[in-house]
């Protein structure tokens, strides 16, 4: 699976809207877990929706987690959904 693109990030945030949220989708390049992160903390949001690959223990313990590094250091709440596989 690739990544998000432009127009689903707007299909999402159309259905946000439709229920009373206020969606804001943003791109970023470099880390993606430090862009997050400062993105969050510069903007005081209340709550990041995010993704998560499902990496395995070892993987993600070498790799490091963007999931778990935003339920950590974010400073808000974070929404993870887990991915299929």
């Amino acid at each position: 699976m690739g990544r998000p693109t432009a127009s689903l990030l707007t299909h999402m945030a159309k259905i946000l809207v439709t229920s009373q949220l206020k969606p804001k989708t943003v791109f970023k390049s470099g880390d993606a877990a430090t862009e997050i992160i400062e993105y969050v903390k510069k903007n005081n949001l209340d709550l990041v929706v995010a993704g998560s690959r499902g990496l395995s223990r070892v993987r993600s313990c070498l790799l490091g987690s963007v999931s778990r590094r935003l339920v950590h250091y974010s400073g808000c709440s974070v929404l993870i959904g887990r991915g299929q596989g």
